[in-house]
């Protein structure tokens, strides 16, 4: 927001609030009746606008905790009972990142898709492609 303020306008005395640069420079315009309601609305948008300007709140709220004592040596990092080794092949990484391919491929019927698709290479099945991980 970059300001509000009261405005004579075509309509009678309104609020009108501007809005920064960076919010779209908008220009918008609120009538309220009666003119001691709208004067009062006003001087409280100023007022609360103000008071955010000076301390805004991002939506974050932190307290800080107490930090732990020096002497204490710190705690072993946990280790894993056991490490199972996964063989991963990304086939759809490798079939986009092919080497030997220089132009694209001759279109076929899927039969599977019901539609033309491009030829895949001989290792490589629809299958393969659609199991990313």
């Amino acid at each position: 927001m970059k300001t509000v303020s009261l405005r004579d306008s075509k309509f009678g005395m309104a609020m009108v609030v501007e809005s920064s640069q960076e919010s779209g420079s908008y220009v918008l315009g609120f009538r309220l009746e009666p003119m001691d309601k709208l004067k009062g609305v006003v001087q409280q948008i100023q007022t609360v606008y103000q008071v955010y300007n000076t301390s805004p709140i991002f939506g974050v709220d932190f307290e800080f905790e107490e930090l732990m004592p020096l002497d204490l040596p710190p705690a072993p990092p946990e280790q894993p009972e056991y490490l199972e080794v996964v063989s991963h092949r990304d086939a759809l990484a490798s079939y986009l990142a092919d080497p030997h391919k220089v132009s694209d491929r001759e279109p076929i019927f899927s039969s599977e898709l019901g539609l033309a698709v491009e030829k895949l290479p001989d290792d490589y099945t629809l299958k393969d492609l659609w199991e990313v991980s």
